[in-house]
């Protein structure tokens, strides 16, 4: 049994995996499990993410073919479902078009989850200090989750670690508990306000989203 699931989606994602595994690999933290779920399977896939296990090795990958393009909801759904099952406590779903510069970055969300059940990082884009998200809010007069900061250069102002009302499943930390008692992504979104759907069922269920700049 793993204590941290990691859940992404692939799709025509072959030129980002080599980050990402580098990103996995250079985690002090090991105790986790990750699953890829394919939804573009095929042949230079299955060679990119050999070739990347083996430059970057990992705790455990656990594959799986989702049968075609499902959708990012019903995708991660995959995952969620096996890693509930597998008995992992916690599940952090992910982008895998990503790069992670910090070592510590799982050790201390796990951390930080002793008192949090939902944990964001700040997000940068990529290979720039511009600002993608600094936590966020829920505009319900809009229906949408906007994030702080986004297209700003980093400042003070978005180094406050606090409860948010919103953030996206790029890089989302969520206890088992919370699946359990809000349920799975919702699929009938199949690319986009899944994440925002699922984040304000927890909110309405009680559960708090934490923003930690220092991540």
């Amino acid at each position: 049994m793993s204590a941290v699931a990691l859940i992404t989606v692939l799709y025509n994602s072959d030129d980002v995996l080599e980050d990402f595994f580098k990103s996995l690999h250079i985690q002090t933290f090991k105790d986790y499990r990750l699953y890829l779920i394919d939804n573009s399977a095929s042949a230079t896939t299955d060679r990119v993410i050999e070739e990347c296990s083996q430059k970057y090795p990992l705790s455990e990958i656990n594959y799986i073919n989702s049968g075609g393009n499902i959708g990012v909801a019903a995708g991660n759904n995959l995952g969620i479902k096996q890693a509930l099952k597998d008995g992992c406590s916690h599940l952090l779903i992910l982008n895998n078009d990503i790069l992670v510069e910090q070592d510590y970055m799982f050790a201390q969300m796990m951390e930080l989850s002793n008192k949090e059940h939902i944990i964001t990082p700040k997000i940068f884009y990529y290979d720039s200090r511009k600002i993608w998200m600094a936590g966020g809010y829920m505009d319900y007069n809009r229906a949408l989750g906007v994030h702080f900061g986004m297209n700003d250069l980093d400042a003070p102002k978005y180094n406050v670690a606090k409860h948010i009302t919103y953030a996206p499943t790029c890089f989302l930390m969520v206890k088992s508990e919370v699946f359990e008692k809000v349920g799975m992504m919702d699929e009938k979104y199949f690319a986009y306000y899944d994440d925002t759907d699922f984040v304000l069922r927890a909110l309405r269920k009680g559960y708090k989203l934490w923003y930690e700049p220092s991540l």
